[in-house]
């Protein structure tokens, strides 16, 4: 019994330690395709807060955004506020704003998935 209980904590931390790195915005449907992956870097400044925007335009007109996953870099817990401060999901352009925490830069993979 306690071996059971030990490889749930495990799995369960797992799930955590997972979950706290990686964001998804909208739906990522098994039929999408991968729109456009890029890595969004912003070094840290001592202190402060730092920001920073990406910008995805879609290659085509008829190509639409459905989901994006964003992957964290750094270590669980200091993962920057995603925002969509432009565009929106379910069209062909969409702008994130990054947050940083203060004092800590932003490492973060973005990955667009959408139709095409």
């Amino acid at each position: 019994m306690k071996a059971i209980y030990l490889i749930f904590l495990l799995v369960a931390g797992t799930f955590v330690c997972a979950s706290a790195i990686e964001q998804v915005i909208g739906t990522i449907a098994s039929t999408a395709t991968i729109l456009g992956m890029t890595t969004v870097q912003r070094r840290f400044r001592l202190g402060q807060v730092v920001t920073a925007t990406y910008t995805f335009t879609g290659a085509t007109t008829t190509a639409l955004v459905t989901g994006i996953r964003i992957r964290d870099n750094k270590r669980a817990g200091k993962s920057p506020a995603v925002a969509i401060t432009s565009g929106a999901l379910n069209s062909n352009t969409v702008t994130l704003t990054f947050t940083s925490q203060r004092g800590f830069g932003i490492n973060s993979q973005v990955t667009v998935y959408g139709t095409t």
